[in-house]
């Protein structure tokens, strides 16, 4: 095997892509370079769908207005108010003692503003665009933690002190309970 970026992704029929996203669809799929023949395939979810009729570009085939995809709006916003429940909280709760990790506190933060973002917007930006449309969002007291997960996308984000890594997790833990309330993410 080569060395590389893994491929993560799953393989659909055509005649299945028209039906309603589905996470536990049984689908054979590839995931951080592990190859699963069948077993349910998380990301057959309408977040997954919604990229496709959002962003999808035909390498071959038909164009993707072809394949009748359709989003669901309120299947998306309950996929990520399940997701904010379960994955985020759980994620929290792991992750607020330690070890100090910068490549996982990167992730939590853009991952969370991501879903943050969709549910505001309905729309799924890449994680960079949800970082950048988080500081026009949340307070100036939030920057160094957002700008600090972008500039660790860019780069090896190395070691980092404890307390900067549990800030990063209050933050996570913040977005969570924002996106929760009736109360805009301002």
């Amino acid at each position: 095997m080569e060395d590389g970026p893994a491929f993560d992704g799953f393989y659909i029929d055509r005649g299945q892509a028209h039906r309603p996203p589905d996470p536990s669809l049984v689908l054979p799929y590839e995931l951080a370079g592990r190859f699963h023949r069948r077993s349910a395939c998380f990301e057959a979810n309408p977040v997954t769908w919604t990229i496709w009729c959002q962003h999808a570009i035909a390498v071959r085939g038909p164009a993707p207005e072809g394949l009748g995809l359709t989003i669901d709006p309120a299947a998306l916003i309950r996929f990520e108010q399940d997701n904010l429940a379960g994955y985020w909280t759980d994620w929290v709760v792991t992750h607020w003692a330690g070890p100090a990790d910068a490549a996982r506190a990167c992730s939590g933060v853009l991952g969370v503003l991501r879903l943050a973002h969709v549910l505001t917007t309905g729309h799924v930006p890449s994680k960079t665009a949800a970082a950048r449309w988080a500081l026009t969002r949340f307070a100036s007291s939030w920057h160094p933690i957002i700008t600090g997960a972008l500039a660790a996308r860019r780069r090896d984000p190395g070691p980092m002190p404890l307390a900067r890594y549990q800030a990063a997790v209050d933050f996570v833990a913040f977005v969570i309970a924002e996106s929760r309330s009736d109360h805009p993410l301002r």
